[in-house]
């Protein structure tokens, strides 16, 4: 089952996915209570406002419009920051915090249409060098446009996300920056299954997003060779993964590459919890899903492995 909705992968598909998940957080912004802009969200140490915040930070660094200086110098950052791009993502928060909510809002809105206009610029492709997120382990200063637009589609989403979770206001759970989130999170599953969730060796793994962005994969597990002896992920049908993602096994598109003498834990589970659980957000505890088949203690493991992004 291939993703439904298909991702974009022409430039004004993904920069139409880009400024619709941007403008539904603006709108999220303009529908928000005084009281609830301090609301907790999924994101350790994040408020609503700082999600806001951070979206808006970003896009003013590639705007080249925002050089925030380290605020914790020699110091340390708060305990919920757990590495260098987490520091660095921290301090355009930090420098937002004295801020409300529909002053950052308005910012964001300045930004989106500042962002619209440069994504819009004549000559612009997929491939055009465009400058990236300058930090430590985000891709370096310069990438491919298209490469930028889908991990700020990815990026943005997930924190539209944050924010209706907290306020339960479910919503674009079937937008084209879910199908994006979605394909890049299945690209990852067969290497977490294969070398994180320790399957054993020959049982098989299906995992199946019943929407609204919806998708089926099924992992078998197999014996690395002499030259690397960890497990890797054959992707026997579905999704949107490649060899890189699967360990470099080969491909096949049907059931009868499973063998039915080995295990077969079948995993179903909507896109909402699949991105919560794909993005870090929430434990396998905290979300819905069902087993058909196999082993339970084997679908947790895989479901507490799902987590990709930073």
């Amino acid at each position: 089952m291939p993703i439904h909705p298909a991702p974009p992968t022409d430039l004004p598909g993904l920069v139409a996915a880009f400024t619709h998940t941007v403008q539904a957080v603006i709108d999220l912004g303009h529908r928000l209570h005084d009281d609830q802009w301090d609301l907790p969200t999924d994101c350790p140490g994040w408020t609503i406002k700082d999600h806001v915040a951070h979206v808006a930070a970003v896009e003013a660094h590639l705007e080249g419009i925002d050089d925030v200086p380290d605020p914790w110098g020699d110091g340390e950052p708060p305990a919920h920051v757990r590495h260098d791009f987490g520091r660095w993502m921290e301090r355009g928060v930090e420098a937002r915090r004295g801020r409300s909510g529909m002053d950052l809002v308005r910012e964001l809105e300045y930004l989106l249409a500042r962002r619209t206009a440069t994504l819009g610029s004549p000559g612009l492709e997929l491939d055009s060098i465009v400058p990236g997120v300058d930090a430590p382990g985000a891709g370096g200063p310069a990438v491919p446009a298209g490469d930028l637009l889908r991990i700020r589609c990815m990026d943005v989403w997930v924190h539209e996300q944050d924010i209706r979770a907290a306020i339960d206001a479910p919503g674009d759970l079937d937008s084209s920056a879910a199908a994006v989130f979605v394909a890049a999170a299945v690209r990852a599953v067969p290497a977490r299954i294969a070398r994180k969730a320790e399957v054993p060796v020959g049982d098989t793994v299906i995992l199946e997003l019943t929407g609204p962005v919806t998708a089926r994969i099924g992992v078998r597990v197999e014996a690395g060779t002499g030259d690397d002896p960890r497990p890797v992920g054959t992707v026997l049908f579905g999704g949107e993964a490649d060899a890189e993602a699967s360990g470099g096994a080969n491909t096949t598109t049907t059931m009868r590459a499973i063998d039915p003498n080995t295990q077969i834990t079948t995993i179903k589970l909507s896109t909402s919890a699949f991105e919560r659980l794909a993005a870090g957000r929430r434990s396998p505890d905290a979300v819905t899903y069902s087993v058909a088949g196999g082993d339970q203690d084997v679908a947790r493991r895989v479901l507490g492995t799902l987590a990709f992004i930073p």
